[in-house]
């Protein structure tokens, strides 16, 4: 389509999506873990924040990013919809990420404006891995909360905090990480509608055009590609669960 080889079109429009990608992963993780912590300690407003997050997860993701260009940038006019940076002379670095470059060059005015640009797709996107995340981490967090070393760690006078997070968090999260590392392949599939509506430039972009011509060369092309992400992915999950904990790199 483009009559350029196909690994020099993968490796021009990849860093676009895997900044997107990594943005939106790293928020899911927090929201996740905000969420399953919260409503599994019964926190002030873990309620409400429950609410809004299943009810955001519900929504179709296209349906979540039309409303979210509805509401911030045509109604509030707050954020942008469109694109990844309003700066037509935008440093185009080693790395392929605007966030990274923009400060490499030393051009916070671009950083903030790419910022800007990424919120309302990052959000969207997270949106569904979030409340995975979290209700996985939920259900771990109640069962250990029930277990006889938690309550040894309470009767010794640790405060709540101390007992969640050194002892209840850490011997929670081993399901939590291989719900998380499957919720990326899932976020590569969306990824291609949501570049298409913000029209960001990268491999989801790049793969509706492809599929709009029949392009299949191309399309084998980023089918490999994204396979290869998702083994590398597995594969730091994989490192995590064993970090977090040691048994499980004795199987």
């Amino acid at each position: 389509m483009t009559r350029r080889p196909v690994g020099s079109d993968i490796i021009e429009f990849l860093p676009a999506t895997a900044e997107l990608i990594i943005c939106a992963f790293v928020l899911a993780v927090l929201l996740g873990l905000l969420l399953g912590a919260a409503t599994a300690l019964r926190w002030p407003g873990s309620g409400a924040l429950r609410f809004v997050l299943i009810g955001g997860s519900s929504m179709p993701i296209f349906l979540a990013a039309l409303l979210a260009i509805l509401l911030f940038y045509k109604y509030f006019g707050v954020l942008p919809a469109r694109g990844r940076s309003s700066f037509s002379d935008a440093p185009d670095g080693l790395t392929g990420s605007l966030l990274i470059d923009s400060l490499l060059a030393g051009r916070p005015s671009v950083f903030l404006d790419a910022v800007e640009h990424l919120i309302l797709p990052m959000v969207c996107l997270s949106l569904v891995p979030a409340v995975a995340i979290g209700r996985s981490l939920r259900s771990s967090l109640l069962h250990t909360l029930r277990s006889d070393f938690i309550r040894t760690a309470r009767v010794k006078g640790m405060t709540e905090l101390h007992v969640v997070g050194k002892h209840a968090l850490r011997n929670s999260v081993n399901s939590t990480l291989s719900i998380a590392g499957m919720q990326v392949a899932a976020m590569f599939g969306a990824d291609i509608v949501l570049e298409m509506i913000f029209a960001w430039p990268g491999i989801g972009l790049y793969t509706a055009q492809a599929l709009k011509v029949g392009d299949y060369t191309t399309i084998a092309g980023i089918t490999l590609t994204l396979g290869a992400v998702y083994v590398l992915t597995n594969f730091l999950v994989d490192l995590g669960q064993a970090f977090a904990d040691p048994r499980a790199s004795d199987d």
